[in-house]
């Protein structure tokens, strides 16, 4: 059962790639940086924040029921914070599948109630209007 939800809405316009950026600037401090997987809906989202599109960082193209490789999984065990910019350009059905790639790269138990694999922290950041 999940026990709580935070959510943190940004409502001024300050620059989601400069939050971003800052973001991975404290993580870096406390050597924590390798712990994030940084990922936006698109390419050029993606190059602006120095991540990968989520397809490439979670090892799918189109299909996202293909099986996920060892070692996407090896390269991904360790993350523990998941980011995805540009929420607003991933539809419902792509945030599904996100999840369900997320389940089946980190949740080993295949708990059925797992939200995006367990990982303690996920950000979505975009324009929620």
């Amino acid at each position: 059962m999940i026990s709580s939800y935070s959510t943190l809405a940004v409502l001024v316009e300050l620059g989601k790639t400069h939050l971003i950026k800052a973001l991975m600037f404290g993580l870096s401090i406390i050597q924590k940086h390798d712990d994030v997987l940084l990922t936006a809906s698109t390419g050029a989202a993606a190059a602006n924040i120095g991540g990968a599109t989520y397809h490439s960082a979670l090892g799918y193209g189109k299909n996202a029921s293909q099986p996920v490789r060892q070692a996407t999984r090896s390269r991904l065990s360790h993350k523990k914070i998941f980011i995805l910019d540009e929420i607003s350009m991933v539809s419902l059905e792509d945030l599904v599948q996100i999840n369900e790639r997320c389940n089946a790269i980190w949740d080993l138990n295949r708990a059925s109630d797992t939200v995006f694999g367990g990982l303690p922290i996920v950000i979505l950041l975009g324009d929620f209007n």
